[in-house]
C-alpha cells in the first residue's frame, strides 16, 4: 500500500475535521456495497440505506456548506455545480416520465444510480476534507477489490462455469471493478517500493474480471495506455524505464486470456455450403474470446442485441429529443430467443437521450468539465498530487472507453467510485495545501 500518493508520507498532514464526515460517506459505501446487491424490489434492507444515504447527503451538505470559504470547497466547486446540473435535469424528468404514462416507481427505481451520482460530489468532499490520502486509498482498495471478487463471482455462476455455494459477496458493480483497477495502475506507475505489489494488483483484477468471459473488459485496456501516456507527457520520456513494465503486467494478462481463443476461432474451417450457419453462442456463454472475430464480422448475437437496443432507444429519443421521455420509459427490443423484451435499462449509451433528450449530454459535459478542473489542480500540485489525478483519469478513460457498451451513469457504482477517487483527489489537495502553508510558515 503506497505511504501517501507521490510518495509524499512523511509531511505533515491536515487534520481530520470531523469524525462524521468520514462516517457519512463510509456509511453511504457500505450501504450501497450491502443492500444493493439483493434483487431489484424495494425490499427493506434498500429501503434502510435510503433512509441512511438521505441523512448521510443532508449531513454532508451541511458541512460543505459551513466551510463554503474553505480553498477545499473552491476545489469541488466544479463537481458541485454539476450534481446540482443533474439533481435538475433528473428533478426536470419526472413530470416528463408521468406525462408519458410512466408509474412513479419505475421512475424512482432508474433513477436511483443517477441520484448517487449527483450524490457523490457532496460526499466526496466529505471524506477528502476529513481523511487522509492513506485513508482514501484504502478505502478504495477494501470496496473495489470486494465489488470485483463480487462480479467474478456473480458472473462465473451465470455462466455455468462453475458451481460455488455463495452466488455474490457484496454489490457486484463493473465500475467500481473499474475504479479499483484505476488505482493500482496509477500507483504501479508514480509509486516507489510499492510499484510491482501494484503491478500485481492490477494484472489480478484484470485476470478475475476476464476468467468472468465479460469481453468489455477489453475496453479497460485504455486505462493503462492513456495512463503512460500521461505521464510520458508530465514527466517526459524517462518515466517509460520505470513505468513500462509494471503498465505491461494487466497488458499480458489480456493477451493471455485473449489470444488463445482468437487463434482458435481463425482455425476452424468455414461451413461448407448448405452445412448451415452455426449458431453464435448466447450471451452467457463462457468461450466468448473466441468469438472475437464474429464482432469483428457483425455476426456476433450480442453485439446485434446491442444494435437492436440502440435502434429501439433511438426511437424512443426522436420521439421527444429535447427532454425525452423520462426515468423509467420502457425501451423494448427481441431479445436472442425471439422473445420481446422492454425495460428501462438497455445496453446502449443512447438510453440516456431516449430518457432525458438533448438534456442527457448536458449531464456528461458537466461532469467531463468537473473531471478537467480537477485534473489541473491535481496537476499544479507537482508530485504530491500524481497518483490521485492518474487515478482520477483512469477512472474518467474506463468510463468513456465502456460508454459505448452501455450508460455508464446507470451503474449505481459509477456513483461509488466518484466518492472514493474523487474524495481520494479532495484529501490529496487538502494536505498538500496544508503541508505548504506550513512550510511557508516555518520560512
Amino acid at each position: 500500500m503506497p505511504n501517501l500518493p507521490g510518495g509524499q508520507s512523511r509531511a505533515p498532514e491536515a487534520p481530520v475535521t470531523s469524525i462524521l464526515g468520514a462516517a457519512r460517506p463510509l456509511a453511504v459505501l457500505v450501504g450501497a456495497l450491502l443492500a444493493l446487491q439483493s434483487s431489484q424490489a424495494l425490499d427493506l434492507a434498500k429501503l434502510a440505506f435510503l433512509a441512511v444515504a438521505m441523512v448521510a447527503l443532508c449531513g454532508s451538505v451541511l458541512a460543505a456548506w459551513r466551510m463554503r470559504d474553505s480553498s477545499l470547497v473552491a476545489a469541488a466547486r466544479p463537481w458541485l455545480l454539476a450534481s446540482v446540473t443533474i439533481w435538475a435535469i433528473v428533478g426536470l424528468s419526472l413530470p416528463v416520465a408521468l406525462a408519458n404514462g410512466t408509474a412513479a416507481g419505475s421512475w424512482l427505481r432508474d433513477a436511483a444510480s443517477y441520484v448517487l451520482v449527483a450524490a457523490a460530489p457532496w460526499l466526496a468532499l466529505d471524506l477528502g476534507s476529513s481523511v487522509s490520502p492513506r485513508v482514501a486509498t484504502l478505502a478504495t482498495t477494501i470496496a473495489g477489490s470486494l465489488a470485483t471478487l463480487s462480479f467474478t463471482i456473480t458472473w462465473v455462476q451465470r455462466r455455468n462455469m462453475v458451481d460455488l455455494p455463495l452466488d455474490r459477496v457484496v454489490f457486484p458493480s463493473f465500475a467500481l471493478a473499474t475504479a479499483f483497477l484505476a488505482l493500482p495502475v496509477a500507483s504501479s506507475i508514480w509509486g516507489r517500493r510499492e510499484r510491482f505489489a501494484w503491478a500485481a494488483a492490477a494484472a489480478t483484477v484484470v485476470a478475475l474480471l476476464l476468467a468472468t468471459g465479460t469481453r468489455t473488459v477489453l475496453a479497460l485496456t485504455a486505462i493503462p495506455i492513456v495512463l503512460l501516456l500521461d505521464a510520458i507527457r508530465v514527466r517526459g520520456r524517462g518515466i517509460v524505464r520505470t513505468a513500462l513494465v509494471p503498465i505491461a503486467a494487466p497488458l499480458l494478462v489480456v493477451t493471455l486470456f485473449v489470444t488463445p481463443g482468437v487463434i482458435a476461432s481463425l482455425g476452424e474451417p468455414p461451413a461448407g455450403p448448405g452445412a448451415g450457419a452455426v449458431p453464435s453462442p448466447t450471451p452467457d456463454d463462457p468461450g466468448r474470446f473466441g468469438t472475437l472475430t464474429e464482432v469483428a464480422s457483425g455476426s456476433d448475437i450480442s453485439m446485434r442485441l446491442r444494435w437492436a437496443q440502440t435502434q429501439s432507444a433511438w426511437n424512443v429519443f426522436i420521439s421527444s429529443p429535447l427532454v425525452g421521455r423520462g426515468l423509467g420509459v420502457p425501451i423494448p427490443w427481441t431479445d436472442y430467443d425471439g422473445t420481446t423484451v422492454a425495460a428501462f435499462t438497455a445496453d446502449t449509451p443512447v438510453t440516456i437521450l431516449a430518457k432525458f433528450g438533448l438534456l442527457g449530454i448536458v449531464m456528461w459535459v458537466a461532469l467531463g468539465w468537473a473531471t478537467v478542473m480537477t485534473l489541473r489542480r491535481l496537476r499544479r500540485l507537482g508530485p504530491a498530487g500524481w497518483v490521485a489525478r492518474s487515478a482520477l483519469l483512469g477512472l474518467a478513460t474506463g468510463l468513456v472507453a465502456l460508454s459505448p457498451f452501455g450508460a455508464q451513469l446507470e451503474d449505481k457504482g459509477t456513483g461509488l467510485a466518484l466518492i472514493l477517487l474523487l474524495g481520494l483527489a479532495l484529501s490529496v489537495i487538502r494536505t498538500a495545501e496544508a503541508r505548504d502553508s506550513w512550510q511557508r510558515a516555518d520560512a
